[in-house]
């Protein structure tokens, strides 16, 4: 019965912190994906998207990758970084199971650039090409408010890096070797141990608790992940569960312990002043 009780009590304990955890959890949303040129900043016009998406088509047909553009009005707060990485989990593009998509993320209000290069083409477009890319043919005219040349600019030289063709102005960086495993995002980590801690304490034993944060975690993971992070939130959710509920389980024993203790050491004072107030 005390056990239940423990249990109850660190679940409702747990449950005051979801506005918090879900605040983290919940960011900017992706936007769907109908084609290669995603304007929602309203950057271009009907036909210059038009030609830029016949000119991506191109590209595609020629060399078989993949690259889209997606422009949006803000960020509202959230993360270059994080909303990226989220966009490339969501679109997948490139073919399946080479991984070779490129994302050329403009954001208007806060003026930032990103390029999301795919796992397969990272030893042509590595990390310090795509900042050299925006650094000297992008962020130029994005600074002067020439978003249509910025773009054009832009999607000119990721191409022409694809097809492994020099870079106009000086020699490329050396691509890195070797490439990024899977990319987690943090705040799917955090809701994933949360659910797992709340699964935890509600069990009767730690290796249930484990088994429940296995589960809670691993769902989380293959609902959210395109990538095989799944088994990684499953260990996480696991030990989460299994931890919160051995720790839950200790400081409800001590808590309960102590309370014995002092009313035991508290019943002798009580019946000595009882008596001397009937006196």
């Amino acid at each position: 019965m005390k056990r239940h009780k423990a249990r109850l009590f660190f679940a409702g304990l747990a449950l005051l912190l979801v506005p918090t955890i879900l605040s983290l959890a919940l960011a900017l949303d992706v936007p769907p994906l109908p084609g290669r040129v995603n304007d929602l900043a309203g950057i271009l016009s009907r036909d210059q998207a038009q030609q830029l998406e016949e000119r991506l088509r191109q590209f595609e047909q020629e060399t078989g990758h993949q690259i889209a553009v997606l422009t949006i009005p803000s960020l509202e707060g959230d993360s270059l970084e994080d909303f990226s990485i989220r966009v490339a989990q969501n679109w997948k593009i490139g073919q399946k199971g080479f991984d070779n998509g490129v994302i050329l993320l403009f954001v208007q209000k806060e003026r930032k650039i990103r390029i999301e290069v795919g796992y397969g083409l990272e030893g042509i477009l590595p990390d310090a090409v795509a900042s050299r890319i925006i650094r000297e043919e992008i962020a130029p005219r994005f600074r002067t408010g020439d978003y249509v040349g910025a773009l054009d600019a832009g999607t000119e030289a990721i191409i022409k890096v694809a097809r492994g063709e020099a870079m106009t102005h000086g020699e490329a960086a050396a691509p890195r070797k070797g490439a990024r495993g899977p990319i987690m995002d943090p705040r799917l980590f955090i809701f994933a141990a949360f659910i797992a801690v709340i699964v935890g304490i509600t069990r009767r034993t730690p290796v249930g608790g484990a088994v429940g944060g296995a589960i809670s975690g691993g769902a989380v993971g293959t609902l959210a992940s395109s990538s095989g992070l799944w088994i990684f939130y499953l260990l996480v959710g696991a030990i989460t569960g299994f931890l919160a509920n051995f720790y839950a389980e200790r400081a409800w024993g001590q808590a309960v312990e102590r309370w014995e203790f002092a009313s035991r050491s508290m019943a002798p004072r009580y019946y000595i002043l009882r008596r001397w107030r009937r006196r």
